[in-house]
C-alpha cells in the first residue's frame, strides 16, 4: 500500500487524525456507471406507483413531459449516463407507430406505445446525450398458443430506431421474467425465455447488430434473493445468450409492498449489515456469469432505495443518499459496468421530486460522483468505526478522488497524504430534502441552470467530517496507480 508507507514516514498523528490507506486498481467501470431509469406506465400513461405513498398502492398516471426544459437540464447534467426504460408496464405495452393509431390496444396488451411517444422518447436522449436501453414487451401480448415469443413487435421498434439512427444501445428482453405468473399469469419455463433471447439476439444481429441484447433482469431481494425461484442460473444453464447480463436489487421495501423482507427506514440506510448484503447477491450473480458466459458485462439494471416507489420521508432525503453512494461505492469495486438507479423521477425513489422537479438529495450526490469519480477503480479503506472511503481515478483524468460515507456521529479527520479539495454534503438531519454542500444549499441557478460544484481546499490534506455526511475528495497531486 503505497499511500500508507509514505505516511509512516511522518512524524505521529493525533488521535483522531486516521490515514487512508489506498492499494492498486482493482475493476473498471463503464464511463455510464451512474445510469437511471424511467417506468415505461411514465412514458405512454399507465399505471404506477401511487406518489401520495397512502390509500391504492397503484394509481393511473399521465405520461411524463419530456419536453419539460427543467427535466432535460438536469437529465443532461448526469450524461454520460444510460436511461432504462423498463419496469412491469414494459410487458404490457403494444407498439403503434402508425399515422392512426387505435384508442386502445389489442387484447391482451394493457396500454400502447404510439409513434408521438416514442419520437418523443428519441428527442429526449438525443438532447439529453443519453444512450438507451429499451425493455421489450416478453409478456402474454407477442408470444404464440405455445407459448413462443414471437419478433414482430419487436423488429417493428428496432427497425425504426435503425431507421432514425436512435442510440439505443441495448434491447432488454422483458422485465423481472422470473416473477411474470404473479404479474402476468404467464408461467414461463427458463428453457423457453432462453429460447427468447436467442430469438431476440438473432433479429439484432439481422437489423440492429451495433446493439446488444439483454436479460434476464431478475430481482433479487434482501434475506431471500430471488425469492421464487433461481431463474438467472437457470437460463444461463439453458443456453440463453445475452450481451448485457442485468439484475435488479432493492435494499429495503417500501409500505406499498405486499411482501416485505426488510422494511425501509433512515436507520436501515445507516446500517452496516443492510449496505453489506447488496454484495451477497452480486457474488452470486457473477459466479452464475462466470460458469456460463464468462466475461459478459454485468449490470445492476434497476435499483432504488426501497422496493414499491421508494418510502415517503425516506427515499426521498438525506437518508437515502448513504445507502446510494454506498452501493455506487461497492458495485463498482465489484467491477459490474453500470448501476441504473429506479427512478430520474417518479414517485418516492426518484432523484427528482416527483411534482416540481425540484432535485433531492440523490440527484446532487449523484452529480458529484459523476464529476469526482472515474472510471478505474482503486483499492481503499480507512481504520475508522462507520466510515467507508471508495477510491476512483478521478473523472477529469487528473489525481484520485474518494467517497466518503460516514455512518456514525462522531466527528473524524481523514489524512489523505496531499493537498486536497473537500465537497462535504450535510443536511439538517437524516429527514431533510435540501442539503449543503460546503455550507452553501444546493439549489438550480437564477436561470434554472445547475450550479458550479465547488469544494474547499485543504494543503495540509486532512479533512474534518462531521458525524452522518457523505464527503467527496479529490486530490489532483495523488496519481492514480
Amino acid at each position: 500500500m503505497w499511500l500508507i508507507l509514505l505516511l509512516s514516514c511522518r512524524s505521529p498523528s493525533e488521535d483522531n487524525v486516521v490515514p487512508v490507506d489506498i492499494g492498486e486498481s482493482m475493476a473498471t467501470v463503464d464511463p455510464r456507471f451512474l445510469s437511471f431509469a424511467m417506468d415505461t406506465a411514465q412514458i405512454v400513461g399507465g399505471v404506477f406507483w401511487n406518489p401520495e405513498g397512502t390509500g391504492e398502492a397503484e394509481v393511473p398516471r399521465p405520461a411524463q413531459d419530456l419536453a419539460d426544459p427543467k427535466l432535460r437540464t438536469l437529465a443532461g447534467g448526469l450524461a454520460p449516463s444510460v436511461l432504462r426504460i423498463g419496469g412491469t408496464a414494459a410487458d404490457t405495452v403494444y407498439y403503434d407507430l402508425s399515422d392512426a393509431p387505435a384508442d386502445v390496444p389489442p387484447e391482451p396488451y394493457e396500454t400502447q406505445l404510439t409513434r408521438e411517444a416514442w419520437d418523443g422518447l428519441l428527442s429526449f436522449v438525443e438532447d439529453t446525450q443519453l444512450d438507451l436501453l429499451f425493455t421489450l414487451n416478453a409478456g402474454p401480448g407477442p408470444r404464440d398458443a405455445d407459448g413462443v415469443w414471437l419478433d414482430d413487435q419487436a423488429r417493428l421498434l428496432v427497425e425504426d430506431a435503425v431507421a432514425q439512427d436512435a442510440p439505443v444501445v441495448v434491447w432488454e428482453l422483458g422485465n423481472e421474467v422470473h416473477g411474470f405468473l404473479l404479474m402476468h399469469g404467464l408461467l414461463l419455463s427458463t428453457e423457453q425465455y432462453a429460447r427468447d433471447l436467442n430469438a431476440l439476439d438473432a433479429l439484432l444481429d439481422e437489423v440492429h447488430p451495433a446493439s446488444l441484447s439483454a436479460g434476464p433482469s431478475s430481482a433479487y431481494w434482501p434475506v431471500a434473493g430471488e425469492l421464487v425461484v433461481p431463474f438467472s442460473e437457470g437460463t444461463l444453464a439453458a443456453g440463453g445468450n445475452m450481451g448485457v447480463f442485468t439484475w435488479h436489487y432493492y435494499p429495503t421495501q417500501s409500505t406499498r409492498c405486499a411482501i416485505t423482507t426488510e422494511p425501509a427506514s433512515a436507520e436501515a440506510n445507516l446500517s452496516a449489515e443492510v449496505l453489506a448484503e447488496v454484495d451477497v447477491w452480486a457474488e452470486e450473480v457473477e459466479a452464475h456469469v462466470d460458469a456460463h458466459l464468462p466475461g459478459v458485462p454485468i449490470w445492476l439494471g434497476e435499483s432504488g432505495n426501497a422496493q414499491c416507489g421508494g418510502e415517503p420521508g425516506v427515499s426521498d432525503t438525506f437518508a437515502g443518499s448513504f445507502w446510494w453512494i454506498d452501493q455506487l461505492g461497492r458495485i463498482a469495486r465489484r467491477g459490474h459496468a453500470v448501476v441504473i438507479r429506479q427512478t430520474l423521477v417518479g414517485s418516492d425513489y426518484g432523484l427528482l421530486e416527483d411534482e416540481t422537479l425540484e432535485p433531492l438529495p440523490d440527484y446532487w450526490v449523484s452529480l458529484l460522483w459523476k464529476q469526482r469519480m472515474g472510471t478505474r477503480v482503486l483499492d481503499a479503506s480507512v481504520d475508522a468505526d462507520d466510515v467507508h472511503v471508495y477510491a476512483h481515478c478521478d473523472a477529469s483524468g487528473v489525481g484520485t478522488s474518494f467517497a466518503v460515507v460516514h455512518l456514525g456521529l462522531d466527528e473524524v479527520v481523514l489524512d489523505f497524504g496531499w493537498p486536497v479539495t473537500a465537497y462535504r454534503v450535510e443536511a439538517d438531519g437524516l429527514d431533510a430534502r435540501e442539503v449543503r454542500l460546503e455550507g452553501v444549499p444546493l439549489a438550480l441557478d437564477a436561470e434554472g441552470g445547475l450550479p458550479e460544484l465547488r469544494g474547499t481546499e485543504l494543503s495540509e490534506g486532512r479533512v474534518a467530517i462531521a458525524g452522518q455526511t457523505i464527503t467527496f475528495v479529490h486530490a489532483e497531486r495523488l496519481a492514480c496507480p
